[in-house]
C-alpha cells in the first residue's frame, strides 16, 4: 500500500519532469537581477549572467538525467552545480566590494544568489527534491527508504519554498509570471502541489520527525533541570494587549513549574535587523549566562495553554536517552528541539541546550564567520519575508546537496549515507530533534484552517497566533488574542491571576471585557 501512494507521489510527475528538462530555451533568465543598477548602484560584476546560465544548464542536465530514469546521477550533477555556483559567487560578491567582511563566506556567497537568482536557486533545490521522491527505485523500495526519500525530499523543498517565496516578493513583486514565464523548471503552482504530495505522502508512512519516548508523563519533571523561558515583546504602545496577555500568561506557566523566565521589550536586541532576529541574541546571551541547560524561545504571540504539561516532559519524549525510560537522562547527542509547519522550519517556539554547539549554531544564523565577529556580521536573510527563520532552515538543511549527493537508494536500504540514524530526521543535523507541531506549535484556526497547520484545540500545549493579525487584521487579532487569554485563565482555573493584567479600564471593556467585570 505505501509503495502505490508513493508511486502515486513520485511517478506520476515524470511526464511534467520530461517536459521541463527540454523546455524553456527561449525562454528569460531573469538572473542576474536587478538586470540594471539602480542610481549610485555599481553595475554587477562581468560574469554574473555566465554564472546562473551556467547554473540553468545543470539544472536542466539533472532533470533530462532524472526523466531518463538515472535518478543519482541527477542529485550529483545538480548538487556539484550548487556547490560550485556558491563557490563562485562568493568570490565575485568580494570582489564587487573590495574587501571582507565578518560575515562567513557562505554567507557571502547565499547573498549574492539571494539578491541576484533566488529563482535559479529555488529551481535547483526544487529539481533535487525530485531526484529523491521520484527516484524510479524508491517506489518499490521497503518502509525505511521510502521514509528516508521522502524525508530529505521534504526539507530540499522547504530550502526550495525559502528561495521562491524572496523570488515572488523581491524581483516578481507579486507577479506569478516572472517565475512561471521564466526558463528555469519550476512555477509556482506545480512546485506547491509537490511540495504538499510529499508532505502528506510522507505524513501518511508515519515519517518526518522524531518517535516519542513511551511513557512520558505531560507532567513529567526531569530532576535537577534547570530551565528558562526567553521572550521578546516589543510592540508599538498601545497597539495591541498582547505583550501583557501573553507575559502573563508566561510567568504563570513559568511560576508554575520553577522555570526562569526573561522577558525583554527592547527591539535592540535585533541589532538594527527586523525585530524577529532579537530572538537569536536572547537565546544566545541566555545559554552563555550558565545558569540554565537549556533556554526555551517563544516568540511574543505563544500561549502556554495547558500549564499542567512541563517542558521537561518535552524534553524526555523527544529527546530522551536511547534506552529510554521516563526515568532516564537526556540523550547528550540532543541539543536543539524545534517544529515544523505546512511550509518549513518553524522557530516559534524551539529549546536549545547550553553548549558550545548551540552557540556555534546561533552564531552562523547570525552571519558570524567566528567567535567575536557578531556584531559586524551580517545575514544573507536579514529582509527575507521569512526573517531569521530562513537562516536557520539554510544554517541546519543548506549542506544536504552535499550529505546525501551520494545516495543510492534499493529495495533493501540506503547506501552512501551513513550517518543516516533510526529515530532520527534523516535531513536535518543529529543534533536536531524534530517535534510534531501538535506537540509543541499549534496554530490558531484562523491560520490553521487557510494554511493546512495543526490547529490548536483545549488540551493541547501551546497556541500560536502567528499569522492571525495578516490574515484578519488588527482589531480582530486584539479581540482574538485577548478572548483567548479568557479561555487560558478559565481552562487552568487562574481566574484570579489573570484580574488586572490589563489595567487601563477602557481596554479591558474593549479587548476583555469579562476582565472588568466584578
Amino acid at each position: 500500500m505505501s509503495s502505490r501512494c508513493l508511486r502515486g507521489a513520485g511517478w506520476l510527475l515524470l511526464p511534467h519532469v520530461a517536459a521541463a528538462s527540454s523546455s524553456g530555451s527561449q525562454a528569460p533568465l531573469r538572473c542576474p537581477w536587478p538586470l540594471q543598477p539602480a542610481a549610485g548602484e555599481s553595475a554587477a560584476v562581468p560574469g554574473g549572467v555566465q554564472l546562473w546560465e551556467g547554473l540553468l544548464r545543470e539544472v536542466q542536465l539533472g532533470l533530462a538525467a532524472l526523466a531518463a530514469g538515472d535518478a543519482p546521477r541527477a542529485r550529483r550533477v545538480v548538487g556539484q552545480a550548487l556547490d560550485a555556483v556558491l563557490a563562485e559567487a562568493g568570490g565575485q560578491l568580494e570582489l564587487r566590494e573590495g574587501q571582507r567582511s565578518a560575515a562567513s563566506g557562505t554567507a557571502r556567497a547565499l547573498r549574492l544568489a539571494l539578491e541576484e537568482c533566488s529563482l535559479g536557486m529555488a529551481a535547483a533545490y526544487r529539481v533535487l527534491a525530485l531526484a529523491h521522491f521520484a527516484d524510479p527505485a524508491v517506489g518499490s523500495a521497503s518502509h525505511s527508504v521510502q521514509v528516508a526519500a521522502l524525508d530529505i525530499s521534504l526539507r530540499l523543498q522547504h530550502l526550495a519554498s525559502s528561495w521562491l517565496i524572496y523570488a515572488y516578493n523581491e524581483p516578481a513583486r507579486h507577479d506569478a509570471s516572472f517565475i512561471d514565464s521564466s526558463a528555469w523548471p519550476i512555477t509556482s503552482d506545480e512546485f506547491s502541489d509537490e511540495h504538499r504530495s510529499v508532505a502528506a505522502t510522507l505524513a501518511g508512512l508515519g515519517g518526518g520527525t522524531a518517535p516519542a519516548l513511551q511513557g512520558v508523563d505531560s507532567n513529567f519533571r526531569l530532576p535537577g533541570l534547570s530551565l528558562a523561558i526567553v521572550t521578546v515583546c516589543a510592540y508599538p504602545e498601545g497597539s495591541t494587549p498582547l505583550p501583557r496577555l501573553a507575559s502573563s500568561v508566561h510567568r504563570i506557566y513559568a511560576s508554575r513549574h520553577g522555570y526562569a523566565y526573561l522577558h525583554h521589550s527592547d527591539v535592540g536586541l535585533a541589532g538594527g535587523r527586523p525585530p524577529a532576529w532579537a530572538k537569536i541574541k536572547a537565546v544566545s546571551d541566555a545559554l552563555q549566562d550558565g545558569r540554565w541547560d537549556w533556554v526555551v524561545w517563544v516568540d511574543c504571540d505563544i500561549y502556554f495553554m495547558d500549564l499542567d504539561t512541563t517542558l521537561d516532559s518535552l524534553l524526555m519524549r523527544y529527546a530522551g536517552g536511547a534506552t529510554g525510560s521516563s526515568s532516564g537522562e537526556l540523550d547528550p547527542e540532543a541539543q536543539l528541539l524545534v517544529t515544523e509547519d505546512s511550509q518549513m522550519l518553524n522557530t516559534a517556539i524551539f529549546l536549545a541546550r547550553r553548549s558550545a554547539w548551540s552557540l556555534d549554531m546561533l552564531r552562523r544564523v547570525w552571519g558570524g564567520a567566528g567567535p567575536g565577529e557578531e556584531e559586524d556580521a551580517t545575514s544573507p536573510f536579514v529582509n527575507h519575508t521569512w526573517w531569521e527563520q530562513a537562516a536557520f532552515a539554510q544554517e541546519l538543511l543548506g549542506e544536504n546537496h552535499r550529505r546525501f549527493a551520494d545516495v543510492v537508494y534499493s529495495p533493501d536500504g540506503v547506501s552512501g549515507a551513513e550517518f543516516l540514524k533510526s529515530g532520527v530526521s534523516s535531513a536535518y543535523p543529529p543534533e536536531v530533534r524534530l517535534v510534531p507541531q501538535a506537540e509543541m506549535n499549534s496554530y490558531h484556526p484562523i491560520s490553521s484552517r487557510l494554511v493546512g497547520n495543526t490547529t490548536w484545540s483545549p488540551g493541547k500545549f501551546i497556541l500560536s497566533f502567528n499569522g492571525v493579525q495578516s490574515l484578519t487584521g488588527p482589531t480582530v487579532a486584539r479581540i482574538l488574542v485577548a478572548n483567548y487569554y479568557e479561555v487560558f485563565c478559565k481552562l487552568n482555573s487562574v481566574e484570579h491571576l489573570c484580574q488586572g493584567v490589563l489595567s487601563e479600564e477602557g481596554e479591558m471593556k474593549l479587548f476583555a471585557p469579562w476582565l472588568s467585570q466584578p
